[in-house]
């Protein structure tokens, strides 16, 4: 449907990013804030967001090509760049394969990454994407364990970091503390099948194999195909 501009138009795109929300456990984008930013744009963020969180090739494909509209439509948006690199490392993370060489689309995403994260180092999304990228790009591992600490210093509800740090802290022998980051990523965002997949790659890295096999039950009863 095509909402006429004024109140409901607006109304109606903050809905859909909280329903969105609800799905990825993050925090809705804050449309108030920036008031020309137009329809399109707003709704490209929000069709990428929903989509990468949902797991499949089919999903990370359309994610892709939201993020892909995002950066059209405004090339230097800090969300959009966040978002696309986000894109491209988890499909590289889950290891699917797509036209685009795996090497050229990491070095893009990194490079994105650290676009956003200099255009707003403030923006959590750009905080969180540089911390991975540093993560993806082979950089120390206490050294990325700080950053993903410092985004969560200031934004310790996101269950994308939680995830990151849990599954480092549990390659370093820190399995409790791992493991707890993961429970309370999946206690934030239980709908988001991106998360439950985390938790369990948390739990194996820790070598609890029982919370390993709790989650991907849980998973499973979600979506049994």
């Amino acid at each position: 449907y095509q909402f006429a501009e004024g109140n409901l138009g607006s109304t109606a795109r903050q809905i859909s990013a909280d329903a969105t929300v609800e799905l990825t456990g993050g925090e809705p984008l804050n449309l108030s804030a920036t008031p020309d930013r137009s329809a399109e744009l707003t709704s490209a963020l929000l069709l990428g967001r929903y989509w990468v969180v949902r797991g499949t090739p089919e999903a990370m494909q359309r994610a892709h090509d939201a993020f892909a509209e995002a950066l059209r439509l405004d090339s230097n948006s800090v969300e959009a760049l966040a978002g696309m690199a986000g894109a491209r490392m988890r499909a590289a993370a889950y290891g699917y394969r797509s036209e685009e060489d795996f090497y050229s689309s990491m070095a893009e995403a990194i490079k994105e990454a650290r676009k956003a994260y200099a255009l707003d180092s403030t923006n959590r999304d750009a905080a969180f994407i540089a911390a991975r990228a540093a993560r993806f790009s082979g950089a120390r591992r206490d050294s990325v364990i700080r950053m993903y600490e410092a985004v969560l210093a200031t934004n310790p509800d996101l269950p994308d970091v939680l995830i990151d740090l849990g599954q480092m802290l549990g390659d370093a022998g820190q399995g409790d503390s791992a493991a707890a980051l993961a429970r309370r990523a999946v206690e934030l965002s239980p709908l988001a099948a991106a998360t439950r997949h985390g938790a369990i790659t948390v739990a194996l890295r820790s070598r609890k194999y029982d919370m390993a096999i709790e989650q991907a039950r849980a998973r499973l009863a979600q979506d049994p195909g």
